[in-house]
């Protein structure tokens, strides 16, 4: 797929995305907080949704790590960066932030963000 027909949040973009889905998380409390403690659940490899949670985490870093191996050919990211621990440490702030908020309300979740480096 040419850069041209991307999806937007190719490439570098790939951290406002997650930006943006950080915000609409936080209309839905709920579902947050279900998914948290399915989550949870399902890292006891017996769960029935364990696979799910395994396979649906290959994906997400896969995406995120081709997203940045784009930026780096687009010279907008550093080559010396490894994108895939990178795509983990994005995944675990993303997570953890999620933690955070669903403990304590007063947690900005879009703010911490929106204040990512580009």
């Amino acid at each position: 797929m040419s850069s041209a027909s991307r999806p937007e949040g190719a490439g570098i973009g790939i951290v406002d995305g997650l930006a943006a889905l950080v915000a609409h998380n936080e209309s839905e409390p709920d579902v947050v907080a279900l998914f948290s403690m399915l989550l949870g659940e399902a890292v006891a490899a017996d769960h029935p949704a364990h696979d799910y949670f395994v396979q649906r985490y290959q994906r997400i870093r896969g995406r995120i790590t081709e997203n940045l191996r784009e930026a780096q050919a687009a010279q907008v990211l550093d080559p010396d960066i490894d994108p895939r621990a990178l795509a983990n440490v994005l995944i675990a702030v993303l997570d953890g932030l999620q933690f955070q908020w669903l403990l304590d309300e007063s947690v900005d979740m879009p703010r911490a963000t929106r204040r990512w480096p580009r």
